[in-house]
């Protein structure tokens, strides 16, 4: 009888298993499908909702920001296949052993051993199992488990907190959980009420926080979302909370086999935050769309605005304003990927009656994802938050203005090249290599404009970089980020709706992509359209010299190609986006059925 061979699994073999996982290609596309079969089957196995599809409202939250599915998915087809690979280099077939020798076990080790373990291989740990999969956990905790977590998006009150007996009739309501939500949806906003029309908007009770909540026309209705949900709701929440608490008991045994990736089981991994969804999401879905029915009927309204579908109380909310009869529009605040990796970050598109998408580019974007069903409701509007800006009169007076408020603010000279550099998480990585790079121009000021949602210390040491005398820092709206790119020769950033921006005011822009990030989707890329892409500092450097040796004329140099991209990606619209959303209110006012509505603008 032949020995099981066995290979002993240690520091070293770590190290070498790792490599081949850092080099191994993921299945994007693979990923995401079984991410969506397993975000969809595990709430399934749950009791059904008569009026609710529920599966549609937790996809996303379970896939991504509330349990990882995806990003688990990934990672565990990525160390299946380095697992067959190295399982085979070291003679492992089936039925042969590993002998694990570490005292803690790293994500990818557990992965290698399911994946063993799948093909028939057996398996021996120095420490415990239990005690392994306790040290896996403390390193990859569940996200319910992490500090900080917020396991329900907004907080429903256990008693009613107001009537709905004096709701104010209404003829278009918003709803926005998010502050940069806002963008779009101020003008049309505003587009309405010259129109005679009434809007409302729905915000959570922390919006006061907002830096765009001051925007909002005096005129707009507000109403808090905390405050919108009938009494019946509230009551039948508490009734929903103790129901899904007892079908998750009934339900795990058949939920935890649905969470399996070529033998991997994920179940350690995820299954406290999907039953931390089913007592929590679940019930809180029920509630949002209850309430957005009673508010549609309650004040009148016909459609409702929204920015996204991708967290449950915006697709609750929509799904319970149709079923009142009300139109939803889908208004777009950011940038859209056709990348399966980012499947889950830009959520559904096939609930909306009409999605309004800002050009070509996004229009396409859009119609890529393979869950929508009818192209028809995806239409090409622009982006009214762009309207202000498509205005081309007076563009250079209009630059000069900026750049004498700029130069007064920060305390900026007005002659020299000025660099604005956007930051954001994504970029986070190469930040020093680029603002070094661009401070290695003698001639070049440096204005580091922080994204909203990170604060001004995490770049505070560009502070110690040689020429940091020549930097500064903006992180709050004075200077408006506008004048800061009317003002400057060039905006150098990674990837945002900043660089369209900065496009549309005539401001060229350098994408600057450094090493792994190269390979990041950047979801628009703007060397397609002739544009400079900077890879790594010795480049960027040189883009710089040219932006330093003379200015309007590498603006000049970049006109046929900022002009490509800003017909691509903001459509041809010269400032009528608003107009365009505000006919497609219009038509929802007219169509007084219950049933799904396809809009789309007469212009």
């Amino acid at each position: 009888m032949t020995a099981t061979r066995a290979i002993r699994f240690d520091d070293h073999q770590r190290q070498d298993f790792y490599a081949r996982v850092r080099e191994t290609p993921i299945d994007e596309r693979k990923a995401a499908e079984l991410a969506e079969e397993m975000a969809r089957g595990w709430v399934r196995r749950l009791p059904t909702h008569d009026r609710l599809d529920l599966a549609a409202c937790v996809v996303h939250k379970a896939a991504g920001y509330s349990a990882d599915l995806h990003q688990y998915c990934r990672r565990a087809l990525r160390a299946a296949a380095a697992a067959d690979r190295w399982l085979t280099d070291n003679s492992l077939k089936f039925a042969h052993r590993i002998d694990f020798t570490l005292n803690d076990l790293w994500l990818g080790e557990y992965f290698l051993l399911q994946r063993h373990a799948a093909r028939g291989g057996t398996i021996s740990s120095a420490r415990p199992w239990p005690e392994l999969i306790d040290s896996l956990l403390k390193s990859c905790p569940p996200r319910c488990c992490s500090p900080g977590f917020e396991s329900r998006e907004i907080d429903i009150p256990s008693a009613p907190t107001a009537s709905g007996r004096d709701t104010p009739p209404a003829d278009v309501l918003f709803i926005a959980t998010m502050d940069n939500y806002l963008i779009p949806m101020i003008p049309v906003m505003a587009e309405l009420i010259e129109h005679g029309l009434r809007p409302a908007v729905v915000l959570p009770a922390g919006a006061g926080r907002w830096n765009r909540v001051r925007r909002i026309p005096g005129e707009v209705i507000r109403l808090c979302l905390e405050e919108i949900i009938p009494p019946s709701a509230i009551g039948a929440l508490r009734e929903h909370r103790t129901q899904w608490a007892r079908a998750w008991e009934h339900a795990r045994p058949a939920i935890e086999p649905l969470l399996r990736v070529e033998g991997i089981d994920l179940a350690p991994l995820v299954l406290p935050d999907l039953h931390r969804m089913a007592i929590d999401a679940v019930p809180d879905a029920i509630a949002w769309a209850d309430a957005a029915e009673s508010l549609v009927a309650r004040s009148g309204a016909r459609a409702l605005i929204c920015a996204r579908h991708r967290k449950g109380t915006e697709i609750a909310f929509s799904l319970g304003a149709q079923r009142a009869g009300a139109a939803v529009i889908m208004l777009i605040h950011g940038h859209i990927s056709q990348a399966a990796e980012r499947r889950f970050e830009d959520g559904s598109f096939e609930l909306a009656d009409a999605v309004c998408t800002w050009g070509p580019h996004q229009h396409a974007a859009v119609l890529g994802k393979a869950t929508v069903q009818d192209p028809g409701r995806v239409v090409v509007t622009g982006n009214p938050a762009w309207d202000a800006l498509r205005s081309g009169t007076g563009a250079d007076r209009r630059a000069q203005e900026a750049r004498r408020r700029v130069a007064e603010s920060l305390g900026l000279p007005q002659a020299g090249p000025w660099i604005v550099l956007t930051t954001q998480e994504d970029s986070r990585s190469q930040f020093d290599e680029v603002a070094r790079a661009v401070l290695d121009e003698p001639r070049a000021s440096l204005i580091i404009k922080t994204h909203p949602r990170e604060h001004e210390d995490l770049y505070a040491h560009a502070a110690w970089f040689p020429g940091a005398e020549r930097t500064r820092m903006v992180g709050s709206d004075t200077p408006a980020l506008h004048d800061l790119l009317l003002a400057a020769d060039a905006l150098v950033t990674f990837h945002s709706t900043t660089n369209v921006e900065s496009l549309l005011l005539g401001t060229p822009v350098i994408t600057a992509a450094f090493g792994r990030l190269g390979q990041v989707d950047r979801l628009v890329r703007l060397e397609t359209f002739g544009l400079p892409l900077a890879r790594d500092p010795a480049c960027l450097r040189a883009f710089i010299a040219q932006v330093a040796d003379d200015p309007a004329r590498f603006r000049a140099r970049l006109r046929t190609a900022i002009e490509a991209a800003v017909r691509a990606v903001a459509g041809d619209g010269e400032g009528s986006a608003a107009a365009r959303v505000r006919e497609l209110v219009q038509q929802a006012l007219s169509q007084r059925n219950h049933g799904r509505q396809r809009l789309a603008p007469a212009s």
